[in-house]
């Protein structure tokens, strides 16, 4: 099963050629971050004429960033992971009956993104820490824009969040892409200043213990980000 998890910025555009670039990886299943109820739709219908006709969405409004999953096969949506309002606007669950497992996107707020704060950040990430430690023995997927990272491993330095970031190997889930690329870095995405560009690894892919052996690989693709399509790269991730 391939899994594909991108950041479409601000919703990606309702013309255009984001949904090319994600049928060109022929995914299983795909992981929309930054959808938006109005912005989005375009790309959904797509998506849907191609074969990707099963959805799962937050229920988000008007620009509100929010997480969509698409699939082939049919998908069981499950109750919010993280819990109720805000949380379940960053964070969606699907069953896929057919790979015997869940998947759960997630877009980790900022502290300045629309309808959350300082206090909402750190929240969110005690939600999932807390839904982690419940569910490891679980067959789980959780990936998207985590918007952290682990300190000069991932970026050359310290986002927000990123000791709540470090916590979660220590939850005993793995790290798909640090455990499939050993020894090496990359990151997904790029922002340009004045002193010119910096570059984080804030796309991930965790998988609970019991999926652990299954993954296959675990890559990002960056041409759709080089070609500006998006400021974020592709994450890929292939579960036997």
């Amino acid at each position: 099963m391939k899994l594909v998890a991108w950041n479409i910025r601000h919703g990606g555009w309702k013309r255009g050629p984001i949904g090319p670039a994600i049928i060109a990886h022929d995914p299983d299943v795909v992981i929309l971050c930054e959808y938006r109820s109005e912005g989005s739709e375009g790309l959904v219908e797509q998506l849907a004429f191609f074969g990707w006709s099963h959805l799962i969405a937050s229920d988000v409004t008007g620009i509100t960033n929010g997480v969509a999953i698409l699939s082939r096969e049919p998908l069981e949506r499950r109750s919010p992971p993280l819990g109720g309002a805000p949380f379940d606007q960053w964070a969606v669950e699907a069953k896929v009956p057919a790979g015997r497992l869940s998947v759960i996107g997630v877009y980790a707020p900022l502290a300045t993104s629309l309808g959350s704060s300082p206090a909402l950040q750190r929240e969110f990430w005690h939600a999932i820490h807390v839904m982690m430690k419940a569910r490891q023995h679980e067959p789980i997927v959780l990936l998207g824009d985590f918007n952290t990272g682990a300190p000069v491993l991932d970026g050359p330095n310290a986002l927000p969040c990123s000791d709540a970031f470090e916590v979660l190997p220590s939850l005993g889930w793995i790290d798909a892409w640090r455990v499939r690329n050993r020894g090496l870095n990359d990151f997904s995405y790029s922002q340009q200043s004045a002193s010119g560009p910096s570059q984080w690894r804030i796309d991930h892919a965790f998988v609970s213990p019991p999926l652990a052996p299954s993954v296959r690989g675990c890559r990002y693709s960056h041409i759709e980000r080089e070609q500006k399509l998006s400021d974020h790269s592709m994450l890929i991730v292939d579960i036997d």
